[in-house]
């Protein structure tokens, strides 16, 4: 139950992210999380592909207000 209240919780941080420092930020305390097995591999590793998936929507958030 406590890794997938973790899940969520950073699940969550993720998709409210409004930066890239955010993100990177939170990728660090994810990839803690896993080596003190507060999440597992496969959770951090889905994870690290929403924040990938989150960055590039900032991205192209950001390219769109220069347009």
């Amino acid at each position: 139950a406590m890794r997938r209240r973790n899940y969520r919780y950073y699940d969550h941080l993720i998709s409210e992210a409004k930066t890239e420092d955010e993100l990177q930020t939170i990728e660090l305390e994810i990839n803690e999380m896993v080596r003190e097995r507060k999440l597992r591999t496969f959770q951090g590793l889905v994870l690290r592909n929403a924040i990938e998936i989150r960055e590039d929507e900032l991205t192209r958030e950001h390219l769109d207000e220069e347009e």
